[in-house]
Formats: structure tokens, sequence, C-alpha cells
């Protein structure tokens, strides 16, 4: 018996500590409508997002040395099932399609390693500002 009451005392603890936002007093005590409507949409649990991590760290392992550019692109195409949905279509649509994708990944590919060499340079200089800065401090 004495143990029943322990197991409950420590269990409506457990509870006040896991759902102080739902109690008298807390941010979502009070529900609305218009609240409901905004997260009427969100999934409740998470199965997309599990066999997305579990695909990308078998890539990783596989391909450690891979950019994240192609990774995310590899993930995707597997998820999207692109390889049927461009399976169905006609010889020379998929030829279109294809040689459309190439000029585009060029176009992007320029792009984000444009804009991923201008990140590293300016993190570069702040490093270099923040050492002069504590070398003359000392």
């Amino acid at each position: 018996m004495i143990y029943m009451q322990v197991a409950l005392q420590a269990l409506a603890e457990l509870s006040r500590k896991l759902y102080v936002d739902h109690l008298p007093g807390g941010q979502w005590k009070h529900f609305t409508d218009e609240m409901k409507g905004k997260v009427s949409g969100t999934q409740k649990h998470n199965t997309f997002a599990e066999p997305a991590f579990i695909y990308l760290d078998q890539l990783l392992r596989k391909k450690p040395n891979v950019p994240v550019l192609a990774s995310e692109a590899y993930l995707m195409f597997s998820a999207n099932r692109t390889h049927t949905w461009l399976h169905e279509k006609d010889e020379h649509l998929k030829k279109h399609l294809i040689e459309r994708q190439c000029v585009m990944l060029k176009e992007y590919d320029l792009t984000f390693s444009e804009g991923n060499h201008k990140n590293h340079e300016r993190k570069h200089k702040e490093a270099v500002a923040l050492s002069i800065e504590k070398n003359e401090g000392s």
C-alpha cells in the first residue's frame, strides 16, 4: 500500500513538471479556437523525419565526404520517389527534364558556392578582428 502511495506521489510530481504549461496558470490553459486552427495541420508524430534522419545517417556513413548539397538532393530524390515519377514520363520529356535540371544545377551550384565562400570569408575576418582585439587588450 505504501509503495502505491509513493508511486502515485512521484507520478503526480512528474506530471506537474511535464504539463506545467497546461495546468491552471500555465501558458496553454486558455487555448483559443484561433490557436487550435493554427496547429490543426501539425503532425502528431515524426514518421516523416525519422526515416529521413536514418537515410541521411546511412548516406554519411557510406560517403562521409559527400557535399551537403549532394546529400540533400540524394535524400529528396529518394523521399519524393522522383525515380518512379520520372520513369512514368515518355522518353522525350525525360530527356528535356534532365537537361533542364542539369542547367539549373550548374546555376544553383554557383550561387551555393559563392554564398559559402562569402560566409566563410566573413567568419574568417570576424575571427581575425576578434584575435586582434584580444591581443591588443593583453
